[in-house]
């Protein structure tokens, strides 16, 4: 452990021009030795958003990357077919909540809303281009 501060103290600016591409590197290596090796998905890029989104903490952007939610659908459930026949692709992927208003935002559904929008912001850094809210209460 002592081993490990005193190398993470190395990186600091006033020591190293190269000090993104290197705790990129110990990030890496600190994923790889909790889980393995990585995919190929997981590339330079994809990594680089949790350091972003920690500040460029190593152990708080490990701990994002290691406690991120596994998102699950039931993709089977879907008839697609049968919802390609009276939408298209582009409706499917809309939120559209006409005819909500605000009687519907209890603080039950606050509370939800909340929460999934916490966790998308805290597990998912960078990933969102951005939320269209169609017909929203007044």
């Amino acid at each position: 452990m002592k081993q490990t501060t005193r190398a993470l103290r190395a990186l600091s600016p006033k020591r190293s021009h190269h000090r993104p591409e290197i705790l990129l590197v110990e990030f890496r290596r600190l994923i790889e030795a909790a889980v393995g090796p990585l995919k190929p998905v997981f590339d330079r890029f994809y990594l680089r958003r949790f350091l972003r989104a920690r500040q460029h903490d190593l152990a708080r952007a490990k701990a994002m990357f290691m406690g991120r939610p596994v998102y699950i659908q039931h993709i089977g459930a879907i008839k697609i077919k049968q919802l390609a026949e009276i939408t298209t692709e582009d409706r499917m992927i809309r939120f559209h909540i006409q005819g909500v208003g605000l009687k519907h935002l209890t603080g039950d559904v606050k509370s939800i809303l909340g929460r999934i929008t916490e966790t998308d912001q805290n597990n998912y850094p960078e990933t969102l281009g951005k939320t269209v809210i169609i017909n929203a209460p007044t």
